[in-house]
């Protein structure tokens, strides 16, 4: 899988928790200690987080490591 695709699947599944949480870029942003511009940018697929940044995504997001890196199928 081309690495861009992967990136837009990753943005894809962080977008989608998020919204199921209710909260906006800023709110996720805030949580993570990052700004809203890093939070888009994962979610369009524009940066790769990196282990650190996954582990504390799925802590605040309450989703698995798997479903952040695609090892999982979005439903």
């Amino acid at each position: 899988m081309e690495k861009e695709k992967l990136l837009k699947q990753i943005g894809k599944k962080i977008k989608t928790a998020r919204k199921k949480k209710g909260w906006t870029q800023h709110q996720l942003a805030e949580k993570l200690g990052c700004n809203q511009s890093c939070v888009s940018k994962l979610e369009n697929g524009e940066r790769e987080p990196n282990i650190l940044f996954l582990t504390i995504l799925k802590r605040k997001l309450r989703v698995s490591l798997p479903f952040c890196t695609c090892s999982h199928t979005l439903k």
